[in-house]
C-alpha cells in the first residue's frame, strides 16, 4: 500500500489550462500562468496562428519577458509540412507552456489541422505542459467549439465549450445554445478580465465572475 502511495505521488502533474474571457492581458494572469509552469525559467512557446500574421505574436512574447519570463520563443509559420509538424511536436514537449493569444480560432485549427492538434496537443497536457489562453485561445480548448454562428469541432482538451467578451457582447444566449445542444461537463461565459484555471476538467480557481453552467451527472 505504501510503495502504491509513494508511486502515485511522483506521477507527473498534469497540465493546466488558464482560460481568459479576453481584453487586455495582466500581470496578474502571467504570475498565475507561472506558478503554473513552475517558474519563470521555463520555455513558454507563443503559438500565435490564431493571427491572420503569426509574426504579430511578438507582442505576446515582449510581453512574456517585460513580465519576468525568460525563455519565450514564438512559432512563426503560417503553414507547416508533416516535417515542420513534427518538429514542432518534439520542441512543445520540453516546453513549460503554450501561450495562445486572441484571434479566430477557425484559422488556428485549419493551420495545424483538427487531427494534429486532437492527437498531440493531450499529449502535451498529459505530460505537464500547461496551456495560456485568451478569447480565441480560450474557445480552442473546449469540444464543441463556438466559431460566430456556429458551433463547430474544436480540440477537446477539456469537458467543456468556451465563449469569451461574454458579457460585453452579449453571448449569453449563443453559449446557452451551445451548451444545451451537446453533452460536455461544463459550459463557461468569461468576460472581458475574467479567467478560471483548469486542470483534469477541476476548476482550480475563478477571477470574476465567469457563468459556469454545470451538467449533473446521471
Amino acid at each position: 500500500m505504501i510503495a502504491s502511495i509513494l508511486a502515485l505521488s511522483i506521477l507527473p502533474k498534469h497540465g493546466a489550462f488558464l482560460l481568459v474571457g479576453g481584453g487586455s492581458s495582466t500581470p496578474d494572469m502571467v504570475k498565475a500562468f507561472a506558478d503554473l509552469c513552475g517558474g519563470y525559467s521555463g520555455e513558454i512557446v507563443v503559438l500565435a496562428q490564431v493571427h491572420t500574421k503569426p509574426e504579430d505574436g511578438e507582442k505576446s512574447v515582449s510581453f512574456l519577458k517585460k513580465n519576468g519570463f525568460t525563455n519565450v520563443f514564438l512559432v512563426k509559420n503560417e503553414e507547416f509540412s508533416d516535417s515542420e509538424k513534427a518538429e514542432l511536436e518534439s520542441h512543445l514537449s520540453k516546453a513549460s507552456g503554450v501561450w495562445v493569444p486572441g484571434g479566430n480560432q477557425s484559422l488556428f485549427i485549419k493551420r495545424f489541422g483538427l487531427e494534429w492538434c486532437q492527437k498531440v496537443f493531450p499529449k502535451l497536457i498529459n505530460q505537464g505542459v500547461n496551456w495560456f489562453g485568451t478569447s480565441a485561445g480560450a474557445m480552442l480548448v473546449g469540444n464543441p467549439m463556438i466559431d460566430g454562428d456556429k458551433v463547430t469541432e474544436g480540440i477537446g482538451l477539456i469537458d467543456a465549450v468556451v465563449d469569451t467578451h461574454y458579457f460585453v457582447r452579449h453571448r449569453e444566449m449563443r453559449l446557452r445554445k451551445a451548451f444545451f445542444s451537446c453533452k460536455v461537463q461544463y459550459g463557461f461565459g468569461l468576460d472581458e478580465g475574467e479567467w478560471i484555471i483548469l486542470r483534469d476538467n477541476q476548476i482550480e480557481k475563478k477571477v470574476g465572475s465567469p457563468q459556469v453552467f454545470l451538467r449533473e451527472s446521471g
